[in-house]
C-alpha cells in the first residue's frame, strides 16, 4: 500500500501505526515519514487482543491535523494522486466510506448487531443510522471530531449488546462508529460516499482491469477473507508495476487472509 502512495505521489506523508515491532530496515525504505507505536490499551480489552478496537483511537494516534487513514490491504491505483484526494476533502470535517442511510426508526438494520437492541441501549429514536466501511476515513483535528472518537472507543471499549465477533475481535470497529454518528450527528459529508473499489459492493465492475476504474474510484481493495483469480492477478499486477517503479525487489504478492489467520476462515 505505502509503495503504491509512493509510486503516485512521492511527497506524500505516510505514518505507519503499528502493534508489532518494526521490520529491520524498513525504516530505512523512504516510505514512511513517522513510526507510531500502538499503545497496549489501544488493541487490547480486559487482556485480550482486539485489533479493530485500534480505529477508535485514530484521532489520538495521528500526528496530522488533516488524516486521511487508510487500510493496510489495498492498493492505490495508478495515475491517482492520494493528494488529490485528499485536497478534495479540504473542506470536509469527517467522513467515512459509507453504503448510505436509514433512520433508527424505519429500515435500520446491521450485520454486525440487532439495532432494536442498539436503540434501547442508548435511547436512540430517529436518528440516521448509516453503514459504514472504515477502510478510508478522513478526519481533521477539532473539538467535535474530538467528541465523536471519545464516544466511539467508549463504546468500542463497553458494548452494551451482543455484537458478531469478527477477525478475532469482539466487535467490529464499524459498529463503535455506526452508534457514535447515531449519537453525536458527525456523518459522512456524502451519502453512499465509496471512493474505494471492492469487488463484493461492486459486483457490475469485478472483471474491468484497475485502469478502467481510475474514473470512478482511488484504490483497489482486497478486504474479505478469499477474492476470484481476476481480482489476486489485477492487485498482484499493480503491484509488480509500483515494485518495478520504486526499485523494490519483494513484490509482496497477495495471499488470501483465509490461508493464514485462523480468525478469517469464515469472513
Amino acid at each position: 500500500m505505502a509503495i503504491s502512495l509512493k509510486a503516485n505521489d512521492p511527497d506524500v506523508k505516510i505514518s505507519l501505526i503499528h502493534s508489532e515491532p518494526i521490520p529491520e530496515g524498513i525504516e530505512n525504505e523512504g516510505l514512511f515519514d513517522q513510526f507510531i507505536q500502538a499503545p497496549v490499551e489501544s488493541y487490547h480489552t480486559f487482556g485480550v487482543t482486539q485489533y479493530f478496537k485500534l480505529k477508535t483511537w485514530l484521532y489520538t494516534l495521528t500526528p496530522y491535523d488533516e488524516s486521511l487513514y487508510l487500510d493496510v490491504d489495498m492498493v492505490w491505483i495508478k495515475g491517482r494522486k492520494p493528494s488529490d484526494l485528499m485536497e478534495s476533502l479540504s473542506d470536509v470535517e469527517f467522513s467515512m466510506a459509507n453504503y448510505g442511510h436509514t433512520t433508527i426508526d424505519k429500515g435500520a438494520d446491521s450485520f454486525w448487531a440487532d439495532v432494536n437492541e442498539v436503540k434501547k441501549a442508548w435511547n436512540l429514536t430517529d436518528e440516521k443510522w448509516y453503514s459504514y466501511s472504515s477502510e478510508i476515513m478522513w478526519f481533521k483535528k477539532s473539538k467535535d471530531v474530538k467528541k465523536y472518537f471519545d464516544k466511539a472507543k467508549s463504546i468500542y471499549e463497553n458494548p452494551k449488546v451482543k455484537t458478531l465477533e469478527f477477525g478475532g475481535s469482539q466487535m467490529a470497529d464499524e459498529l463503535a462508529f455506526m452508534i457514535a454518528s447515531s449519537i453525536t450527528g458527525m456523518f459522512p459529508h456524502q451519502d453512499k460516499w465509496q471512493p474505494i473499489f471492492w469487488h463484493h459492493k461492486q459486483p457490475g465492475k469485478k472483471n474491468l482491469a484497475p485502469y478502467q476504474l481510475a474514473q470512478d474510484f482511488w484504490a483497489y481493495s482486497m478486504g474479505g477473507n478469499g477474492h476470484p483469480t481476476n481480482i489476486i492477478s489485477n492487485y498482484n499486477s499493480l503491484v509488480n508495476h509500483y515494485c518495478n517503479i520504486l526499485g523494490f525487489s519483494n513484490s509482496y504478492l497477495w495471499k488470501d487472509k483465509k490461508t493464514y489467520l485462523n480468525t478469517r476462515v469464515k469472513i
